[in-house]
Order: structure tokens, then sequence, then C-alpha cells
């Protein structure tokens, strides 16, 4: 598995990849994150039992993604999730980080659903989230404002039974995408 526990010394990176203006711009806090605000940010999750932070290691050492599970209810076996893939990473880190990540919620955090809330201007995540087999549960009571401007918020929710289904087509899907790279691959060395 390549995901293993945000730790103090992955703050500085998670810091530059957060004030990306790629990632930042998608963000529902879109304001750049002095380092001040970081650090008392991590002292907050550090203490928070209701929130699990991961980051993805992809080849194995070298970070290229962060996951989070929040607002974690044991009792009810649920919780919200967030994630991006570092910026620059190469095409489908964020599709790995994912299936490790949902793997993680459901197998061993054991729960039952996972909610995500996007905003409606950030039409990647509202895709990505459909690949992933999450079904729109509608909007957020109230909109997110940025910059005065109204943005609506999307939710979604992910059962485990729905990940197992979704998962076997994406695995099936990423199987089939690695296959006609190698086919390209060995047709391009035909001329050598």
């Amino acid at each position: 598995m390549s995901l293993r526990r945000l730790e103090e010394g992955d703050l500085g990176v998670l810091l530059s990849w957060r004030n990306a203006s790629e990632i930042r711009l998608n963000m529902f806090r879109q304001h750049v994150i002095s380092e001040a605000e970081h650090l008392a940010w991590f002292e907050s999750i550090r203490k928070d039992a209701s929130a699990c932070w991961l980051i993805y290691a992809n080849p194995p050492g070298v970070p290229s993604g962060v996951v989070n599970f929040t607002r974690m209810d044991n009792a009810v076996g649920t919780a919200h999730w967030g994630f991006y893939a570092a910026p620059g990473s190469p095409p489908g880190t964020g599709t790995q980080l994912s299936l490790e990540a949902l793997d993680h919620a459901f197998l061993s955090l054991r729960l039952r659903a996972v909610f995500a809330e996007v905003l409606s201007s950030n039409d990647r995540s509202l895709a990505f989230h459909r690949k992933l087999g999450f079904r729109e549960q509608g909007r957020r009571a109230e909109d997110h404002k940025i910059d005065g401007a109204h943005i609506p918020v999307l939710c979604f929710e992910l059962s485990n039974e729905e990940w197992r289904q979704a998962r076997a087509v994406l695995l099936e899907r990423i199987s089939a995408a690695s296959a006609a790279i190698a086919g390209k691959t060995d047709r391009s060395r035909e001329g050598d």
C-alpha cells in the first residue's frame, strides 16, 4: 500500500502543493496559506480523532498526493473525504490514489459510506467522483461564497457496495489502458 499517515516532516511539501494555483483555485478556501496558518492547521488535525490524513507515495518514498477522511462517525460508519494529487504528477496518479484511499476507507476504517462535497465550478472533480461511482445526492443548502460569487456545492455519496462495483469497472479500465499503452510501445520498437 502506498498510503501512510501524514507526518510533520510532510508539511513543507504539502504546503507547496496546497498553495499551487492548480490546487488552490479548486478548493473551498482559495487564499495562499501562510506557514503559520499551515502549522496551526496541522496541530488541530493532530488532535482531531474524527480525522485521518494520509500521504500517497508512489513510487514508495516519493510523496505524490494527499487524502483525508474527516467528520468520521464510527458509530454510523461514515466520513467525508477530500484528496488531490501533487502538481505535476503523472497521469493516473489521482486514480491510483483514490483506489487505495477508498479501499482504506471501506476495508481498514470499515466505513459504510463516504461523502464528498464538490464546488459546482470544479468540472474535473465532478466527473472524477462520478467515475469513482459516487452518486450525486443534491446540493448543500447554502452556496459557498468565493470572491463575492455564490458557487453551488454538490453533495455525493459512495457506499461500500457501490465502491466494490465501481472498483471492478475502474480496474478493468486501468488494465485496458495499460494494455493499449504497452501495445503502442511494442509497435514503436518494431522499427528499431
